[in-house]
């Protein structure tokens, strides 16, 4: 073959790994001219290629490297770094090309690289390995970076959009997100469009479940829901629910606890302790201020097992100590309603109240179970009371007690009052003459006997009454005591209200001074034991 230079040698593109190719041995000392296969060629151990650039494909094979890895492909920037002047590593970058759709259609480039970021540190720098990626020839965007401590970082784009962090591959609606919310950052967890987790760094709260129906299961079987806008549930379809606050709890049978459970067709608030919990705990319910404890249904309180001996059910209480001129009332039991004035007075509240009241005394205070009216928010007024210090039943003031004569009770017709400045008890109904009745025997309204005082047509009469099996005889006896009389005011002894009939003598007394035949005219009969006898009168 005739010489040729190098340069006229027809260019092989694609050389196997067996062609082979000149090469001067030691060129610098004592030359040869020695041939080398393209593989014992590669396999020159590191070999420096200043900007090469492969074609189709680059395979780098390094055997027998065992269970320690060791290097194959190494990116270096071997610069000494400077306070304030890192040295970052060289790129490693991957280049596409994208077509956009949008008038003039065209074809853009598409990048990502790779590269080490240096961060100063006082002791160690620390290092982050930056992913990012460039359209059309555009900036660099960070889209993750993972830091020497361990983190993985996803960036947030500016404004409020929301950046994908971790996407399910296909599903462009499930993953991890993040966004800027007003300068802080939100992470949302999402599924088929629905978030179910959110932490907000702006609300400084985390958001469960942002569909109303999707719970938060716990356990397995506990559901707790947001039901609706500030509605918080606990639900599972047609499982009974309970939710539990404990003070305290040592294991599953040492506790002691609040309980809400819904069961039954029962709401239950109660409290609940088990082993070495305390054996007795209360319920408060606590107001605050002039705040009250409502309920818009039947109350019931239940307390099983008390035996013969009863226990609180239900108190209502002021602990705050007493002083002289400063009573403590305990708080009150209100029952309002509602009644309307047909003669123009229109709707009114109408209250009875019932509260414990207390009086300052010497050695013991009284104490009066009190019950009370408040009539249309006019203040409230004590009507009748239980007194501890008197033992009595106390009704005040102008009030009475009256009876009716079947189930309408706001019409009565016959009362008990305090009459005049005390000491008097009167039975009285505006004009209507009233009547008062002892009886020594009853058996029905037909069978009885028994006194009857009554005010009636300006006649008061005291009379004994009887019938059916009642005596039909009864006197009316008029008893004073010791050498009492029974005094018959202006020396008058007796009044009839019709003319006395006449007995006049039917012969001539046989006394010294004795009246004359026929005179007097007038004779009062009376019975002796069954003998009618006369007493004169002029």
């Amino acid at each position: 073959m005739a010489d040729s230079k190098l340069t006229g040698l027809t260019a092989n593109t694609s050389p196997a790994l067996t062609d082979l190719t000149y090469l001067v041995d030691d060129p610098g000392g004592t030359p040869l001219s020695q041939k080398i296969t393209v593989a014992d060629l590669l396999a020159v151990a590191s070999p420096t290629f200043t900007t090469p650039t492969v074609t189709t494909s680059l395979t780098v094979t390094r055997n027998a490297v065992g269970v320690t890895s060791a290097d194959g492909i190494v990116i270096q920037n071997t610069t000494d770094a400077a306070a304030g002047a890192q040295q970052y590593s060289p790129r490693l970058r991957w280049h596409g090309e994208g077509w956009k759709t949008n008038a003039t259609a065209a074809s853009q480039e598409v990048d990502w690289i790779a590269e080490v970021i240096p961060v100063q540190a006082a002791a160690n720098p620390t290092s982050q390995l930056a992913f990012s990626s460039s359209i059309n020839g555009g900036a660099y965007s960070t889209a993750l970076t993972l830091v020497s401590s361990g983190q993985m970082i996803f960036p947030t784009s500016g404004g409020s959009a929301t950046v994908p962090g971790i996407q399910l591959a296909g599903a462009s609606n499930c993953g991890i997100w993040w966004a800027n919310n007003s300068g802080f950052p939100d992470v949302s967890i999402t599924t088929m469009g629905v978030t179910h987790l959110k932490i907000s760094g702006n609300e400084g709260a985390v958001t469960i479940c942002s569909e109303a129906d999707q719970p938060l299961i716990i356990g397995g079987q506990a559901r707790v829901r947001g039901e609706e806008a500030n509605v918080l549930s606990l639900r599972n379809s047609t499982n009974a629910q309970t939710f539990r606050v404990y003070e305290t709890q040592s294991d599953s049978s040492n506790y002691e606890r609040a309980s809400l459970s819904c069961a039954s067709n029962t709401v239950t608030l109660a409290a609940e302790t088990a082993g070495t919990g305390s054996d007795d705990m209360d319920v408060a319910l606590t107001p605050a201020g002039t705040g009250k404890v409502k309920t818009a249904f039947t109350a019931e309180v239940t307390k099983a097992g008390i035996g013969t001996t009863s226990t609180a059910g239900l108190i209502l209480q002021n602990t705050t100590a007493a002083d002289s001129g400063a009573q403590q009332y305990s708080p009150y039991i209100e029952l309002k309603g509602r009644g309307y004035g047909t003669g123009g007075g229109g709707d009114k509240s109408e209250s009875w109240i019932l509260e414990t009241r207390t009086f300052e005394d010497a050695t013991t205070p009284d104490s009066l179970l009190t019950v009370s009216q408040n009539r249309n928010g006019g203040g409230i007024t004590p009507v009748f009371a239980f007194s501890n210090r008197h033992a009595a039943f106390v009704i005040y003031s102008s009030w009475g007690l009256a009876w009716s004569s079947n189930t309408a009770v706001d019409t009565p017709d016959l009362y008990l009052y305090r009459d005049g400045a005390g000491n008097i008890l009167a039975q009285r109904n505006t004009t209507n003459a009233q009547t008062f009745r002892v009886y020594e025997t009853y058996t029905d309204d037909t069978n009885y006997e028994r006194a009857s005082l009554s005010c009636a047509s300006n006649t008061v009469v005291l009379a004994a009454e009887t019938a059916g099996t009642g005596s039909d005889n009864m006197d009316v006896a008029i008893t004073p005591t010791g050498t009492g009389n029974v005094v018959f005011p202006g020396g008058v002894l007796l009044r009839t209200s019709a003319a006395l009939t006449d007995g006049a003598a039917a012969a001539g007394g046989t006394l010294l001074n004795a009246p004359a035949a026929g005179n007097p005219t007038k004779w009062i009969p009376i019975n002796d034991n069954g003998t009618t006898r006369y007493i004169p009168a002029w």
